[in-house]
């Protein structure tokens, strides 16, 4: 339903896909705003969805998540799952931008705590900027580029990384879109329907 995202974008099919199934919504009704950024809460509210917002134990523990805040239940769920952490033992930081390496640190921890095979790497070396990956985000940066979720740049002969860049919404997308088909043992169906694997049995 998304005006600003047209048919013959790259991450056309990617937002199609994340709208469907209830993962990744639009700013507005008919507006996806694919060049704007995402925050920390968003990203928390976006895996939430797409654990299928179980029930969250308790609230979280920092001063700038209230109780009544949108992002309040998926904050509380992904602290406790592992999922994110605080930017200090009080703050969470909710409405920081979300970049590239912390957007695999998100997916990574997420699969992790789904327990989901994590065990894909790269050797970071070959990314000329591997130097600016921060030491908490290396392990899931080289699992993103080990399953195919984040790709490199080539500039003048050399790949770039890009860790410290803010991710934009339709990369999100076309992440998300990657990570419910080659990572979720069962990504949901792309129709949004329900759907039951039976023995001798196709899909239904």
């Amino acid at each position: 339903p998304f005006t600003d995202v047209d048919p013959s974008a790259a991450y056309y099919s990617a937002v199609k896909y994340c709208y469907e199934n209830n993962i990744f919504k639009g700013v507005t009704d008919t507006m996806f705003m694919p060049n704007n950024t995402i925050t920390r809460g968003q990203m928390a509210l976006v895996l939430y969805r797409l654990a299928g917002q179980p029930a969250s134990s308790g609230d979280s523990p920092f001063q700038d998540v209230r109780p009544s805040d949108w992002f309040s239940p998926a904050v509380a769920w992904a602290v406790t799952h592992g999922i994110a952490n605080g930017t200090s033992a009080t703050a969470f930081s909710p409405n920081a931008i979300i970049t590239r390496e912390q957007l695999a640190a998100f997916l990574y921890r997420y699969a992790g705590a789904q327990g989901w095979d994590t065990s894909a790497r790269v050797n970071l070396n070959q990314f000329q900027d591997q130097r600016l990956i921060s030491s908490y985000a290396r392990t899931a940066l080289s699992w993103a580029c080990g399953e195919g979720l984040l790709t490199g740049s080539l500039e003048n002969g050399k790949v770039y990384l890009s860790p410290t860049v803010i991710a934009p919404r339709n990369q999100l997308a076309a992440v998300l879109h990657r990570f419910c088909q080659q990572v979720a043992p069962t990504p949901p169906p792309a129709t949004g329907d329900i759907f039951v694997v039976a023995p001798d049995a196709e899909a239904i």
